[in-house]
């Protein structure tokens, strides 16, 4: 029987007892492209229309 996805992941990355006992997780997220900066203009041009 194959192993389900979690255990995948889990076994990929340090097992369970790992993550279990981790106290914190951090992450460093990029993000960019067309449909980033179309997302951000379109935000900004709601800012600017409510007057912030």
């Amino acid at each position: 029987m194959p192993a389900s996805l979690r255990e995948q992941v889990l076994s990929a990355y340090g097992g369970e007892a790992r993550w279990l006992g981790a106290k914190a997780v951090e992450a460093v997220v990029s993000s960019g492209g067309l449909a980033y900066k179309a997302l951000a203009e379109e935000i900004l041009a709601q800012d600017e229309g409510s007057g912030k």
